[in-house]
């Protein structure tokens, strides 16, 4: 789908996640793992890099995970190699019935042009 001289695209991502052995704190409210301690919200930030045949895509994502709604990830990324002078911005949804275990469905739009300072 085109929107001017934006081009809309999708596809969809399969992975597992494993935490090992969880404990809940007393309150209820709190679980601990061996990677971490999490509550009822994370939020997630980093780098990513696409890459493919076509190029790679790098730059900053972004996101929130809460238990109600499961993974929610934005990523705004430069293009290099045959995606030199292009953007793509993209969202990716993982509901909570699948955080675990995938499928997680994304959307993006590709468009000329750098993306925005961070």
């Amino acid at each position: 789908m085109t929107y001017g001289p934006a081009t809309l695209v999708s596809g969809t991502l399969t992975f597992t996640v494993s935490e090992g052995t969880h404990t809940q704190d007393p309150d209820g409210v709190s679980s601990h793992g061996r990677h971490g301690t999490f509550t009822e919200t994370l939020t997630q930030w980093g780098t990513a890099r696409l890459t493919n045949a076509g190029g790679t895509w790098t730059g900053p994502y972004s996101g929130i995970y809460t238990s109600e709604t499961g993974d929610m990830i934005t990523r705004w990324c430069q293009g290099s190699g045959g995606y030199k002078g292009l953007t793509f911005y993209m969202w990716l949804v993982v509901p909570r019935a699948t955080v675990d275990s995938g499928p997680a469905h994304w959307q993006g739009l590709v468009f000329p042009g750098n993306p925005p300072p961070h």
